[in-house]
């Protein structure tokens, strides 16, 4: 599962996301520890408004970690800042019911149907690292 990381301060870096995320990934007695994928940085900036918006995505292998990450670390501070931390849904334009619709009918266009992205954000930098982990030969399991 993706974890999204929105209103990031400008001054965290990867390190700073991954000791925010990490007392939440680690199990108790009956729970698994979950592990780091990956985590990128976005930078998308709106080109009208020149509002610039930094997130950070974070993927980890376990669904229940994930959503222990989101119980525990929602509306909590990182780097100063009081972060908002959710389920990131990736958007499918296969699964879309909007793309079949009849665009000439003279129908009022309704808002919940309409574009719903905004038209003028565009990526500015994206920094991504892989996290690499070692663990005991307990926990290895061959496939």
């Amino acid at each position: 599962m993706i974890v999204i990381i929105e209103k990031i301060s400008p001054k965290t870096n990867i390190d700073d996301i991954r000791d925010f995320v990490l007392p939440a990934l680690k199990g108790h007695v009956f729970q698994k520890s979950g592990r780091i994928g990956y985590i990128k940085i976005e930078i998308l900036k709106d080109s009208l408004g020149g509002i610039v918006n930094y997130y950070a995505l974070v993927l980890v292998n376990l669904d229940s970690a994930a959503e222990r990450i989101i119980k525990v670390k929602n509306k909590r501070l990182l780097v100063g800042r009081r972060v908002k931390v959710r389920q990131y849904f990736v958007r499918s334009w296969h699964n879309d019911p909007r793309k079949n619709e009849d665009q000439n009918s003279d129908v009022m266009n309704d808002m919940r149907k309409g574009e719903r992205r905004v038209a003028t954000l565009e990526e500015v930098k994206a920094v991504a690292r892989k996290i690499r982990f070692t663990s005991d030969k307990k926990f290895n399991r061959k496939m």
